[in-house]
Order: structure tokens, then C-alpha cells, then sequence
């Protein structure tokens, strides 16, 4: 099976962990504990980017994921995408708390990826309501 889009938890979790919604994507390994492996990539503010490695963290230490990667901007690229969007300059104090969360079997990671250049002269894409919207 390959990837899916929007796995709902709590995939094999019990229903108290329902609240915890979609994952972004899941791949279905097959093998000998057949797991999903979860993707998170970061679209929302920095409260967003939290809940998704907690939800990994949670789906990981209940023994139902294999795996999990949370993808976020660089600092560099953060700027340039929505306003406050969750970015690894922001995640990097709660590393060290992560790191120390008991997990029997899995792989936690958060990835960062980045912008090849900038040019001034791509016009900027106006924010909805804005006034470029009324014309």
C-alpha cells in the first residue's frame, strides 16, 4: 500500500485519542509489526507544528506508529511563507524535551527544508481581504 492522506488517528489508538484528527500522510509498511510510518508538514503557526510532534510523540509511545517526521521551514524561508508559520528556529528549544520521552520502538525526526534563492521579481501573493483582493 503507499501513502495516504489524511490517516485519521487513532489509526490503532484507543478512542481518547481521537481528538488528535488527521495526519497529514501515512505510509503503510509492511513487515513484521506492518506500522504506519506519519508525515507532518507544517502549514499552520507554531501551536500547529506542537500538536503534530505531540501527536507523533503520543502515536509513537502508544506503539502504533513505526515512525514520524515533522517537515518545517528553515529560518530563512519562515519569512516568506504564511505570517507565524511553525519554523525549526522555533522548535529547537523543546528538542531536548522531546528527546527525553521514553519510546520502546520507533523514529522520531524533524526535517527542515529550504529555499533555492529570492527574487524581487515575483509579485507577492496578496493575503485574502486585503485590498488587492478588491480589484
Amino acid at each position: 500500500m503507499g501513502w495516504v492522506v489524511g490517516d485519521r488517528f487513532p489509526l490503532l489508538m484507543p478512542e481518547e485519542f481521537a481528538s488528535f484528527g488527521a495526519i497529514d500522510a501515512t505510509r503503510h509498511l509492511t513487515g513484521q509489526n506492518e506500522l504506519p510510518f506519519a508525515v507532518e508538514w507544517e502549514t499552520g503557526n507554531i501551536s500547529s507544528s506542537h500538536r503534530s510532534v505531540n501527536k507523533m510523540v503520543r502515536g509513537l509511545q502508544a506503539g502504533v506508529l513505526s515512525g514520524a517526521v515533522l517537515i518545517v521551514p528553515s529560518s530563512g524561508f519562515a519569512p516568506y511563507l504564511t505570517n507565524r508559520i511553525g519554523n525549526i528556529r522555533e522548535l529547537l528549544p523543546y528538542v531536548h524535551m522531546w528527546r527525553s520521552v521514553t519510546i520502546a520502538r520507533g523514529y522520531l525526526s524533524i526535517l527542515t527544508v529550504e529555499h533555492d534563492y529570492t527574487s524581487e521579481d515575483v509579485p507577492k501573493i496578496p493575503k485574502q481581504g486585503s485590498k488587492a483582493d478588491e480589484s
